[in-house]
């Protein structure tokens, strides 16, 4: 069965409320023969612009929430039909989960190379081929020189 998120926008209704109308919609959603794998409540807000639900009330904010699930092709007009009969529901939407969260193929991790082989090749200068004047220069001294 493809895998689907279903993102619903429900009426402001308070916590036990919302609580009861989505578990009847899990509920149908489950004799109808859908696997609901999470459901995920992402807070009231304010809606975007006015917005009517099938039975023609205007709504101005909703809670917004996030249902993923799988879902035979075939059963997908029955899915539309479930959100619609819900009166709690204003807004549905579906997506393909792959298309919401792109798989990435595995990574092995960092490939190791081979740094002395480079160091080698590298053109390093030896010690011998650093002048005497910047020998000096590179020593360390103990104490500090302060002008006097």
């Amino acid at each position: 069965m493809p895998r689907y998120e279903v993102s619903l926008i429900m009426r402001l209704l308070n916590r036990e409320e919302k609580i009861k109308a989505l578990t009847q919609t899990c509920k149908q959603l489950l004799k109808s023969g859908f696997n609901v794998r999470k459901v995920q409540s992402l807070g009231d807000r304010n809606l975007p612009y006015q917005m009517k639900n099938i039975q023609g009330e205007t709504f101005m904010e909703g809670s917004y929430v996030l249902l993923d699930m799988d879902s035979k092709i075939s059963q997908l007009q029955e899915l539309d039909d479930v959100f619609k009969q819900q009166e709690s529901i204003i807004r549905m939407n579906r997506f393909v989960h792959e298309t919401v969260y792109k798989t990435e193929p595995y990574c092995d991790g960092l490939v190791e190379s081979d740094y002395t082989s480079k160091l080698k090749n590298m053109n390093v200068a030896s010690e011998e081929d650093i002048p005497q004047w910047k020998k000096r220069s590179l020593k360390y001294k103990n104490y500090v020189d302060f002008p006097m």
